[in-house]
């Protein structure tokens, strides 16, 4: 009996079921806080780039407080998205996202999500449905842009 290597049996980097089980394994990551396993999921210039979602946005304004806004902006390679996760971790008590579907398009991943947070300092919480689109680069996430609708990110897509 021929050994199926995970790549294999998951299509194949590059692939969308590769791309999905990489996906899965990001959010599994961020939800345990475990930052080596979240970023071995992205490439060397992976870009968070500034929300579309504003609800998303002023949400979490609201929860994390001001420091949020300086976290709000836009990230280029692993160890600005390192430090982003970091921070946020660590002006929240909790942080969770909870992907809804995982809708492979063309090279791209479209995962609506629920995200829950708590503020350390305030205790305050919040809850939000928002859109992430991942744009995949050699089984890895070169590209993370965050919407309102599935069909933003459908659109943006193209």
């Amino acid at each position: 009996m021929r050994n199926v290597h995970p790549d294999d049996a998951l299509g194949g980097r590059g692939q969308p079921g590769h791309d999905v089980e990489v996906l899965r394994r990001v959010y599994e990551a961020f939800n345990r806080r475990d930052i080596e396993a979240l970023l071995a999921g992205m490439g060397p210039e992976i870009e968070i780039e500034e929300t579309a979602d504003i609800g998303y946005a002023a949400l979490l304004l609201r929860v994390l407080g001001p420091r949020f806004v300086m976290l709000s902006g836009h990230y280029t390679g692993l160890e600005e998205v390192r430090r982003l996760f970091e921070t946020v971790w660590e002006i929240s008590e909790l942080f969770e996202v909870e992907p809804k579907e995982f809708r492979a398009v063309g090279g791209r991943v479209i995962i609506p999500l629920a995200m829950k947070a708590k503020a350390k300092e305030t205790g305050i919480e919040g809850e939000a449905l928002t859109v992430h689109l991942w744009t995949m680069r050699d089984g890895k996430g070169a590209r993370l842009q965050v919407f309102a609708t599935v069909e933003d990110a459908l659109a943006a897509a193209g």
